[in-house]
C-alpha cells in the first residue's frame, strides 16, 4: 500500500503502451484468465486506483505481483 502511487503509474504507463484501459488490461491478469472478474473484485480495483481505503485481498495481491514482475523486468533489461 505504500507504493501504490507508483503501482497505478506503472499500470497506467503499461496500459498506455498496450492501447488499452487500465480496468480490461488488470481483468486479463493471472488470476481473472480463467475466472472472470467480479464485482467486488472491480469494487475493489476501482478502490485502488482511487486511492481509497483498500483492504488486503484479491487486487492488493495482484498489484503486489504486477509491480515486482515489472520490476525485475526493468533490471533484467
Amino acid at each position: 500500500m505504500r507504493h501504490r502511487k507508483d503501482i497505478i503509474k506503472l499500470l497506467n504507463d503499461q496500459a498506455d503502451q498496450m492501447g488499452e484501459e487500465v480496468v480490461k488490461m488488470v481483468s486479463g491478469f493471472g488470476v481473472f484468465r480463467n475466472s472472470p472478474m467480479d464485482n467486488e473484485d472491480r469494487q475493489d480495483l476501482y478502490r485502488f486506483l482511487g486511492m481509497g481505503k483498500c483492504e488486503q485481498g484479491t487486487i492488493t495481491n495482484l498489484m503486489a505481483w504486477f509491480a515486482a514482475e515489472e520490476v525485475c523486468r526493468m533490471f533484467d533489461n
